[in-house]
């Protein structure tokens, strides 16, 4: 997924930490709902502000909504490749 989103020119990076307490609920309660399902992937995939909202938190990383969107498409797009 990083690799596809970064041949598009969108600025990613892989965290091994599902950030702060939400993040971190989200992740861990969809790994736990799946246990009994190895086959069944599961990930988190963190966006950062837009610009409207960056602008009430000027030391946060910030991206438009359309490049976001753009970014996972593409890293759905490849979970729907053959494996």
């Amino acid at each position: 997924m990083l690799k596809a989103i970064a041949r598009a020119g969108i600025p990613a990076a892989l965290s091994l930490s599902a950030g702060v307490y939400v993040c971190n609920t989200v992740m861990y309660s969809a790994l736990h709902a799946l246990r009994s399902r190895p086959s069944v992937s599961a990930g988190f995939i963190h966006l950062p502000y837009t610009a409207a909202q960056a602008a009430r938190h000027r030391a946060a990383a910030s991206m438009s909504v359309d490049l976001m969107t753009a970014g996972v498409e593409i890293a759905l797009g490849v979970l729907a490749l053959p494996k």
